[in-house]
């Protein structure tokens, strides 16, 4: 049994040496023996002899032959089974034996019971056979669940979120008496094994399995308890608190869910030495720390656990981290405090957190006295440490807030020590799911420290390090440093996004494209051409593949299926199973066709809603500043005005107003998460900027996902003239093309072209479609001061019409500079003074600011149907134009307005007499407030006792 992998067979050599594989000793040939055993009936392995590589097995007569085994290993490195393959060696007589390879779940060579660092694998998608076998063979776990079974599921229909593979909590259900359980299960080969598990099993009949994300499919009756185990150390930390709330939909009224609560204890405690001179992850709970960082694209401080943590070590009692009671709707962001009094004289490092599941009531499961699948969560906070005494007490805030995926949270601590000698010493720690922060803290900066392995050198986390093939230089032969820059920032757009290949299929995919790119890793739903791909390119990764797949590939294919995903699908043909594109045009004809037959179906619900405002960068705050009569017009200096580079001969004019409505952070912009580098988003208008960003927020505030989302969503959206090109980008033309100086701005050359794609108020809308995936109709509107009521008009007539199922509509308006101001002049329709007084016998004119407003559309029906949550209704709409009577084109017309808002009004089937409330367009000038209030008396529309109100002249 003694050998090193330099012995093994020669086509095991390479494979055993680039896996890590080391010197096999006597005891885990035991092992491997043993399990041989446990595992196989018949035949059994006896040995494996590393001089002459021969495989024999012992047979039920006692002879020797040559069979088709299962050798069980054990080695330092866990293994993808994807890289085993079947392999065979030759006996003395030359003929070959067949041999498949199974790992040991545990290696041998590292103590059970030792304590350890593991990073919280809970809360990402890095499960394999070790922790499914931790989370499937957990004794006490397995035997909560049974108590809480036999109390709630005899002959009652039940649910199970996450079933996994082998539907275990499914088949303990069946085994408690449940009368039927639907068991869901997102992942498509554990879906598979599940099904062939609960057929062989004979249980087809009892567990009904349904493949698909748990928020998105449906059950065929509802149940009587939910069964899932969506919690982690920190109860909440795998996003239990979304994913909880939204499965009791599937429960009866008084349906129950299990397990029913979690709680999160937290102590004050010393780390323990050991730990700390020799600070490291070992090379299990290292492996999967690396697979976090591949997973998020990043290295991060992520959570660390602490196995085999000595009680010992704790400083004070316990209070409560978070409390999460399923069987009622959860707050998915919360904040409280939290009291700890100290027990003795020690060292104070940090706090231990852990979870207390409650499956039923009386049942606890304890982490911290049965740590087996879950372990408790360090928090790292003063390294060193600070002394404290029996009596110091710690007053701390926990607040818990969704990260930027939405599901799972960050949490954030922050308090103080106070000891009794009267010193105070304050404290905060962030402890976030995947936020690139690195090394942020001195244990952090330890635990991960940089030598010639890498990162840590306990783990050889050297795959952190991405390597070019050449330094990228410029035509002087030194170091070109933006391209640098542009390498890292192409990396980091992957961020939380990324999808690592799941299977054998995409893993083939992705090595083509990671060597025709020249990047180190690729998402399965990462687009070729953003990650530095074009059409020779693309050539090349065409020839491989041919030459891998042997299937006649044309370029048409590969511009039709741009990800790893879509490719993957073509090539196993699983896309026939989905419509086809003429299919799907067919499918919408038909659905407009319906609702345009349809007579009562036209109200239009708000469904979400996003602004970026003067002064208000939400919704709760934009509501704060109207509800207390907030002016957000901002009044500056003639610094302010001269820093924007405004005329000096100008800003001094006796009439020059210095005042204008600022947005927050204009230039502010979450590149890397809509896959942009530096420079193209520096060449991007900010109205496209944030348009881009709002229609994200408002998807998220509506509660979709317009990747998974099945209808089909529309976008009308419009902007104002791009002062940004005028007064930043267009003056500093010359760095867009060093062989284009630009004194004509044309299409032909690289920077005249990138300048109308980047700017050109066009491409709002169909470059919001192409970052947000959205498959319907993506229309510019362009009306001037009506545009963004108008994106809305046309939005509602799309949804009636059958077009599309949702919609975002929408406008964005950023003057650049944005500390600029006005110059008054009589006659003009800009104010003389800043202030802008809409309806207000003070009123002398308007000022222009800058803002965006996003609404997400759905029918209502439709957002009744889906529990959608809903701000409004639009019962109708209108739009028209007035035409050529009146005194000037810029000049408003209380006819054409008139005219209109009698339509709408006719088309909602309001009575006038119900209204309460007019929200008005008051531009605050003397001749357009009456012209409008003249407009809305003849429609009926306003009376003495209603309200006229512009909130827009708040913002300008």
């Amino acid at each position: 049994w003694e050998d090193t992998a330099a012995k093994f067979p020669p086509q095991m050599a390479e494979l055993s040496r680039a896996l890590g594989y080391h010197t096999i000793t006597a005891t885990q040939g035991l092992h491997s023996f043993l399990a041989g055993l446990y595992h196989q009936k018949n035949p059994i392995l006896i040995g494996l002899e590393g001089n002459n590589h021969h495989i024999r097995a012992l047979i039920e007569t006692e002879t020797y032959s040559l069979q088709k085994l299962t050798a069980y290993f054990s080695a330092n490195t866990l293994i993808d089974s994807e890289k085993w393959f079947d392999f065979s060696v030759n006996d003395r007589f030359q003929t070959p034996s067949h041999c498949d390879l199974v790992q040991l779940h545990e290696p041998v060579q590292f103590d059970p019971n030792a304590m350890e660092l593991w990073p919280s694998v809970a809360e990402y998608f890095v499960y394999d056979e070790l922790l499914y076998y931790a989370l499937t063979h957990d004794e006490r776990r397995n035997q909560s669940y049974k108590i809480a079974m036999n109390q709630l599921v005899k002959n009652k229909i039940v649910v199970e979120v996450g079933t996994g593979k082998e539907a275990i909590l499914s088949r303990f259900c069946v085994e408690a008496g449940a009368k039927k359980v639907y068991a869901i299960e997102i992942g498509d080969d554990a879906y598979q094994e599940a099904v062939a598990c609960v057929n062989n099993l004979g249980l087809s009949d009892k567990i009904i399995l349904i493949h698909g994300d748990s928020t998105q499919v449906e059950i065929p009756e509802l149940a009587d308890v939910c069964v899932s185990e969506i919690v982690g150390p920190i109860g909440g930390c795998e996003g239990a608190a979304l994913l909880m709330n939204d499965a009791r939909r599937f429960l009866k009224p008084k349906g129950v869910m299990l397990p029913a609560r979690g709680v999160t204890k937290m102590v004050a405690i010393t780390f323990p030495n050991e730990l700390w001179t020799d600070l490291g992850f070992n090379p299990v709970p290292g492996s999967y720390t690396e697979k976090i960082f591949a997973q998020i694209g990043y290295p991060f401080d992520l959570r660390v656990c602490i196995k085999k943590f000595p009680q010992s070590n704790i400083l004070s009692n316990a209070d409560i981290f978070e409390d999460l009671d399923f069987n009622h709707p959860i707050e998915l962001e919360h904040s409280h405090t939290i009291n700890l009094t100290i027990n003795q004289e020690a060292q104070l490092n940090g706090f231990l957190v852990w979870l207390n599941l409650h499956t039923v009531e009386g049942e606890v499961i304890d982490i911290l006295e049965y740590e087996y699948s879950w372990l408790p969560v360090y928090l790292p906070i003063f390294h060193p440490g600070i002394q404290v005494s029996a009596g110091d007490t710690i007053q701390a805030t926990c607040e818990r807030r969704l990260c930027e995926n939405g599901l799972n949270p960050d949490y954030h601590l922050k308090g103080r020590v106070i000891k009794q000698t009267g010193e105070v010493i304050e404290f905060e720690h962030n402890s976030y799911h995947h936020k690139q922060v690195f090394k942020q803290s001195a244990f952090f900066q330890k635990l991960f420290v940089q030598n010639e392995f890498g990162y840590n050198q306990k783990t050889r986390l050297d795959k952190l390090t991405q390597h070019l093939p050449q330094m990228p230089l410029t035509e002087n032969g030194t170091i070109d440093r933006e391209k640098l820059v542009a390498f890292g920032q192409r990396d980091s757009r992957k961020a939380a996004t990324q999808v690592v290949p799941q299977n054998k299929l995409e893993r083939q995919i992705a090595q083509i494209w990671q060597e025709v790119l020249g990047i180190p890793t690729v998402g399965i739903h990462d687009n070729f051409f953003e990650l530095g791909g074009h059409s020779l390119l693309l050539v090349q990764a065409q020839n491989q593949l041919q030459a891998l797949f042997g299937s006649q590939l044309s370029l048409v294919d590969l511009f039709n299926a741009p990800t790893i995903d879509a490719l993957a699908k073509h090539l196993s043909q699983q896309s026939d199973t989905e419509p086809k594109s003429s299919q799907q045009g067919q499918a919408r004809a038909q659905i407009r066709t319906h609702h345009q037959a349809a007579v009562d179906n036209s109200d239009i619900a708000i469904v979400g809603m996003s602004c970026r405002f003067p002064g208000a960068n939400t919704l709760d705050e934009f509501w704060h500043n109207l509800r207390d009569g907030i002016e957000s017009i901002t009044f500056f200096s003639d610094d302010d005005v001269a820093a924007s580079g405004i005329d000096p001969t100008s800003a001094n004019a006796p009439h020059y107003v210095k005042a204008s409505p600022l947005l927050d952070n204009v230039e502010w912009f979450d590149a890397s998460f809509f896959g942009y580098t530096a420079k193209e988003a520096e060449l991007l208008d900010p109205q496209q900027r944030l348009f881009l960003e709002c229609a994200w927020e408002a998807m998220e505030i509506a509660g979709y996902d317009p990747q998974s989302y099945q209808g089909s969503i529309g976008l009308y959206a419009g902007a104002s003239m791009n002062t940004y090109l005028l007064n930043q980008v267009y003056p500093n033309r010359s760095r867009l093309d060093s062989n284009d100086n630009l004194e004509v701005a044309t299409l032909d050359s690289l920077g005249g072209f990138q300048l109308m794609v980047a700017n050109d108020k066009d491409y709002l809308p169909t470059r919001t479609s192409y970052k947000l995936n959205l498959k319907g109709p993506s229309i510019n509107v362009q009306t001037a001061c009506s545009t963004t009521l108008v994106t809305v008009h046309l939005a509602c007539q799309s949804l009636l019409s059958g077009e599309c199922d949702m919609v975002l509509s929408g406008g964005s308006s950023v003057q650049i500079p944005q500390k600029a101001g006005h110059l008054f002049q009589e006659g003009m329709i800009v104010s003389p003074d800043g202030h802008c007084r809409a309806f207000d016998a003070r009123a002398q004119g308007t000022v222009f600011g800058s803002g965006v407003g996003v609404v997400v559309l759905k029918r209502l029906t439709d957002a009744i149907a889906d529990d959608d949550h809903i701000y409004a209704v639009i019962k109708g709409s209108a739009v028209n134009n007035d035409g050529l009577m009146k005194v000037g084109y810029m000049a408003p017309s209380s006819e054409g307005q008139a005219a209109v808002a009698s339509e709408a009004l006719a088309m909602s089937g309001v009575a006038t007499e119900t209204i309460q409330y007019v929200e008005a367009h008051g531009t605050g000038t003397e001749m357009g407030d009456p012209i409008e209030v003249s407009g809305l008396t003849q429609a009926t529309v306003i009376q003495r006792e209603r309200q006229l109100i512009s909130t827009e002249s708040e913002i300008a």
